[in-house]
């Protein structure tokens, strides 16, 4: 099946001396939602997968080349490698209970825009309310939250810090925007304050 176009499609990554801002090329993305975590959908999830789902809140967990966020008590969503999606729901739906949980394929109803660079965690608190303190937000961990008044999933991958954002395509040209702007600005404000101490 062809991948529909990102509303993104064709725009160049913004490039700075203290971050970088790209949208990522496709990604699976499927959710499971469940009520509750509920240890035999816990195993269902796991057959699967192959690993167990993320139980603490705002942890990941890797399966292979696929990585499992959680959402909440007994919901998650797996993020694989292009064209993964089908393999990946039916792997869920051998082993889920439907009764247990909804198993949705979501991957083109969100976009991963990709923040890297010394000064992404500073231009994310600057609209995420998030304590994103290296002490309260590090590698592995997501959340779910606002970005400039856009939800997002958040998830840090590495220490750099680089920053994986799940949005909605609806909202991801807006949120771009945003994040361009907010960079320009947090640059200039370097350069300002960089004369000032001279």
């Amino acid at each position: 099946m062809a991948e529909p176009e990102s509303p993104l499609a064709g725009v160049p990554a913004i490039v700075g001396p203290r971050l970088v801002l790209v949208e990522m090329p496709w990604r699976a993305k499927v959710t499971v939602r469940g009520r509750d975590g509920d240890p035999a959908l816990v195993a269902g999830v796991t057959a699967a997968l192959g690993t167990a789902p993320p139980l603490e809140p705002n942890r990941m967990s890797r399966a292979g080349t696929r990585t499992v966020l959680w959402l909440g008590p007994g919901e998650w969503r797996v993020v694989g490698p292009p064209h993964d999606e089908a393999a990946i729901i039916d792997a869920l739906q051998r082993t889920v209970p439907r009764s247990m949980a909804a198993i949705t394929d979501v991957s083109d109803c969100y976009t991963i825009l990709r923040l890297a660079g010394a000064g992404a965690r500073d231009l994310l608190a600057e609209g995420c309310p998030l304590d994103l303190h290296p002490r309260a937000f590090s590698v592995s961990h997501c959340a779910q939250s606002l970005l400039a008044k856009t939800d997002i999933l958040l998830h840090q991958i590495d220490a750099t810090p680089t920053f994986d954002l799940q949005v909605r395509w609806s909202h991801a040209a807006y949120l771009w925007e945003w994040l361009k702007d907010a960079a320009a600005t947090s640059q200039a404000d370097a350069v300002t304050a960089a004369k000032t101490r001279r």
